[in-house]
């Protein structure tokens, strides 16, 4: 995903946790992910959400010294990292396989950034809201007789996961199950269940296979 492009989902994500919190929710704690398939890595977005109640309140508690409901000093935002850092991607792996749905590894993603937008709110009653973005080189490209193999996966995910995954142009993106949208470059969004695997094949579109 060019920087321009994750600058954009950054930014959206941090307008959608400061608009009003009267949409309806089955959670209390929502994650969306955007899979991109770049040339020659994945970037994984996360936009995490805990809505006002009690679940947020016992999440800022914990980094939230003086009892201001923000992060406002170096020692709380420290905190807030380390609190909120892990449930982030916390239950949800990606992987990679030579064959479809076939055994394979976890791409090691390493965490690029890592940001903490203004917090839904209900009536003075913070939330808790976190954007991350993860990165991971893929072993070789793919081609159109040789395409890689992907599997978001998740493993007893907490809360409520959705998915959405995009490739680059040179690359055609298709996932089990899913019927992919004439001229639309996006799967999803997918909700994603406890113990749920998404499995997706990237094929080049053209070049040498």
């Amino acid at each position: 995903m060019a920087t321009a492009a994750v600058a954009v989902l950054f930014i959206e994500a941090a307008l959608a946790f400061s608009a009003p919190t009267g949409r309806a929710h089955d959670f209390d704690e929502t994650r969306r992910f955007v899979l991109s398939v770049e040339e020659d890595r994945v970037e994984l977005l996360v936009a995490y959400e805990v809505r006002p109640g009690r679940a947020a309140d016992a999440l800022v508690a914990r980094f939230d010294a003086n009892h201001d409901g923000l992060a406002t000093t170096a020692l709380e935002r420290l905190a807030r990292a380390q609190t909120i850092g892990p449930r982030i991607r916390h239950g949800v792996v990606l992987e990679i396989h030579a064959a479809p749905r076939g055994r394979g590894g976890e791409l090691p993603l390493t965490l690029s950034r890592l940001e903490f937008p203004e917090p839904p709110d209900d009536a003075g009653r913070r939330g808790v809201a976190a954007v991350a973005l993860y990165t991971a080189a893929l072993p070789r490209r793919p081609t159109a007789a040789s395409p890689l193999h992907l599997t978001f996966r998740t493993r007893g995910a907490r809360g409520e996961v959705s998915l959405e995954a995009q490739a680059v142009a040179a690359y055609r993106l298709t996932a089990a199950g899913v019927p992919s949208r004439p001229g639309d470059p996006v799967l999803g969004p997918l909700q994603v269940r406890r113990r749920m695997a998404v499995d997706l094949t990237v094929t080049a579109v053209s070049g040498p296979g």
